[in-house]
Parts: structure tokens; sequence; C-alpha cells
């Protein structure tokens, strides 16, 4: 048994020439991923595990053992970069193999725009998707059922072979027809979760919408972003990952901690939304419903001191219009009710910060406050290649006029931004990357964005910000508010 080639490229050959090229063409390697799976019988083996108190050996009973063996290639050109996904699950006593392989472009980038669009077509060529349920007892047949991976979490080795992704090797566990047995897996993940001079683990919670995968990474139309945009499904995404990053037990964490009661103890959330230009496009800004959806689930359990702050931004200085409670009442956040609109370049107080910050100013709420949530919105930048939670926090400092006082007097928007969070910390992260902005300027507009159709929440924001660039192609180079952090 073997899979064919892909057969859309035949369309591209006459029909006069089509059987003398495919003769030809066996004498050549195809680009991408191919196997042809075997049978197998073991004859005889053992297997020897020692530990602290000696060494066992276990012997393999020939007539209980069933195997499965592949001759297989890997064929690719330089770039792009080649990811495949293996799958290969035996039940012996069934004698039934369950395998999956899919291949394709491990990075699909919007960086350099010609080399971007060859890369993407010779990725159509190297694409597979290919799952086989079988029978192989005396003859082949195929296995209705629909087998999938119940446990990846058995035994897992790790090779660090890519800049910001692992190959995964591991022993994984499969329920097929009622029955569950045991699998290989070898699992490329563009996700580095390895520390980097650390030995602190925390939780990074990833939640999608159901059909994300269904994006190829084309630009949409302005109607299919506008579409996802205005999906409900993303309230469901959010409290996903509000659920699984343990989002309220941090929240309830810091409550205990503090001694206030429910209605004294003051949460901020900060959304990016002062660099907005215009409703036709979304990826430049916090979603407002999403922020509102957040601060109603806090309401929800019975805190009452909710505050969304933004600060001015040099834009301030050259348009009317454009303080922060103007941007956000344009946009559609609604002002006292389960929630109050502040300006963090208003009602300050002189603070020491030390570092490159020193004596600056800072928001006496901002200062005072108990919980501060910092809800990005996911988006690339031009020299500080993306603006995810960390750097969000830079719109928080104080001083409208920011690209004079902190690109230029101080020379360095970094070290600012983590005095800032050193003094006040940030205590948990969200990324609205529902749309995303790409490119190099992603930070100003997008009006075709990337469909991510993700959320990612975490109590360390390091970390969230970390994992977030790999899921869209991004390489997390960390830039310096991470290393400096």
């Amino acid at each position: 048994m073997s899979f064919k080639p892909v057969e859309q490229i035949t369309g591209l050959i006459p029909d006069t020439f089509e059987q003398e090229v495919r003769k030809y063409l066996t004498f050549f390697p195809l680009l991408g991923y191919f196997t042809i799976p075997h049978k197998v019988k073991v004859k005889s083996g053992t297997i020897s595990i020692t530990d602290a108190q000696g060494t066992t050996t276990y012997s393999l009973d020939p007539e209980s053992t069933f195997g499965e063996g592949e001759l297989g290639e890997i064929n690719n050109l330089k770039e792009p970069t080649l990811y495949y996904n293996y799958l290969c699950g035996i039940d012996p006593a069934g004698q039934s193999l369950f395998l999956k392989m899919n291949s394709g472009t491990l990075r699909n980038e919007r960086e350099w725009y010609f080399k971007d669009l060859i890369d993407k077509a010779l990725g159509k060529v190297i694409q597979r998707n290919i799952r086989k349920n079988l029978i192989l007892k005396d003859s082949i047949a195929e296995n209705p059922a629909e087998p999938k991976v119940v446990n990846n979490k058995i035994l897992t080795l790790v090779n660090d072979h890519y800049p910001s992704g692992v190959l995964l090797r591991r022993i994984v566990q499969i329920e097929n027809n009622g029955k569950t047995f045991y699998g290989l897996e070898e699992y490329i993940d563009a996700i580095n979760t390895a520390p980097i001079n650390s030995d602190k683990e925390t939780v990074v919670a990833v939640s999608t919408y159901k059909d994300a995968d269904a994006w190829d990474g084309k630009p949409a139309s302005k109607e299919k972003v506008l579409d996802i945009y205005q999906s409900p499904e993303k309230f469901k995404v959010l409290d996903k990952a509000m659920e699984e990053s343990g989002f309220f037990q941090t929240l309830e964490n810091a409550l205990a901690r503090s001694g206030k009661s429910r209605e004294d103890f003051s949460i901020i959330i900060k959304p990016n939304f002062m660099f907005f230009y215009s409703l036709a496009d979304k990826s430049t800004f916090t979603d407002p419903a999403l922020v509102e959806h957040l601060a109603e689930r806090i309401y929800e359990k019975g805190f009452r001191k909710i505050r969304i702050a933004e600060a001015r931004s040099t834009l301030s200085n050259f348009f009317s219009n454009r303080d922060v409670t103007a941007v956000a009442k344009h946009i559609g956040y609604q002002d006292g009710g389960k929630y109050q609109v502040i300006d963090l370049s208003d009602n300050l107080e002189d603070w020491d910060y030390g570092g490159k910050l020193g004596k600056h100013y800072v928001n006496k709420e901002w200062k005072s406050a108990d919980f501060r949530i910092s809800f990005a919105k996911n988006k690339t930048h031009n020299y500080a290649y993306y603006t995810l939670t960390l750097k969000n926090i830079y719109g928080a400092l104080p001083m409208e006029f920011k690209y004079k006082v902190y690109h230029c007097d101080m020379g360095d928007i970094y070290e600012p931004t983590i005095d800032y969070i050193r003094a006040f910390p940030i205590h948990f992260g969200f990324i609205d990357a529902v749309v995303s902005a790409d490119g190099p300027f992603g930070i100003f507009a997008d009006p075709y964005p990337q469909l991510t159709q993700t959320i990612i929440a975490g109590e360390d924001i390091v970390a969230v910000d970390w994992v977030a660039p790999p899921r869209w192609a991004w390489i997390p180079c960390c830039p310096d508010t991470c290393r400096k952090r």
C-alpha cells in the first residue's frame, strides 16, 4: 500500500505527454513526505529496564505482538522549511492500525512579499493530509471508526531543532472502536515552552475558535474579517481562556492577600486603543466587546471597583478629540455602568522609580489598584517586533507626548516600561488575537488582517508574550521588554 502523489499538479501536464512524464517521474524524488507502511512480525526480542533496585528483563511474545514498519522519505528544498506531524497507533489484539500524517510549511510569514508568495506556492506542493484507519489481518480493510488521541502526556522526548519550535517524540494513548491502545507521535510544535534561565512554571491558556484551523493564512476579505469579529463565539473563547488560565482563582488569591472586601478591591483593565484610527479597521485596538465581557464576568463575582484605563498618546498632541474619554466612547465603551473609564494621564502624583524612568509620575488610581490586567491587541510593531501584554503597558505611562518624552528624551521605551511594571506589577495578561494586524506597520493599520481567531491568557505576562508569537509564525525574538523583565 502506498500514498499517491498530489494529483492536482497533473492538470499542468499535456495529455499527450502524461504517461511519459509519469514513467520518468518515478526516477526523481517528489517534494513532501512519502511513506509505504508494512505489516511486520516480531520473531524474538527482550527489553531491559534498569533502576536503583537492579535490572529487569522482559521477553517479547511473538504470538501476542503485532507491528507496523514504514519505508519512507522526506524531500524538500532548503526553503520553505518543512514541517510534518506523524502519528502511528497499533492495536495488537485487533491487528488494526491508525496512521495519520500532515506536512506543510513551518512558517507562513508576511515579511518578504515575493519570497512569501513563492513559499506559499511551494507549500501547496509539499502539503499532505493523510489519515488511514486499517485492519491488517489476512487482507487490508478500511476501519470506519474515528480514532482520537485521549492522552499525550505519557512520555515525551523534546528535540529543540528550530529557532522557536520543537520536535516532540511522544507515546500517546488512542481510543478506537471503544478500545484503547498506544501509539508513537512525532509532532512539530511551533511554540518552544522551554524556560530561559528560569525554573518557574506557569500556565498560559490558548483558546481558539472551533474552525480556526480552517484558515489558510491568506488575507481575508473585509466581509470575512467583519464576520469573524462580530461572531458571538469570541465570548465563549474568552470564557474558556479565563477558565483554563485560572484567572478567577488568581483574582481570588489576590483578594485574600489584600484583606479587603470585594466592593473595595480595585481592579484596572488596561486595553490598547489610543492608536485607533478608524472603525473600519478592527485590527489595531483591543475589541471593546471583549473587554466589557471581561468586566461583566468580574462584576458577576461581586467586584465593584472596576476601571478601564488608557493614557493619552502622542496623537493626542496633534488631533482634537483624541483624549481617552472621547476615543473610548467613539469605539464603543459605555462609561458609568459596571465599570468606569479613566485617563492615566490625569490625576498624577510624583513617584521615584529609580532606573531610567527615575523621578516621574503615576496616576493615583493605577498606583492604588489591587489588581492590574493588561488586555493587549495582537499586532506587529515596526521596531519592537510585536506589541503584546508587556508593550501594552508602555501605553499606560502617563506622559501624553510619549514620542518626545520616552523615545527621544529618555532614548528608550523598554527600560521605562519595565521600571513602571516593577513599581506597579501587572497581575494578569490577555491577548485579543481574534483578528491580528500584521506586517511592518501592524501597529498603525492592517485593513486585511490575519484571521488568528485566538485569545491567550495567563498570570505571567512574559510567558503570555512568549507563547503568542509562534502561533502565527512570528519568531519570539524576545524584545527588550522581555529581556529586561
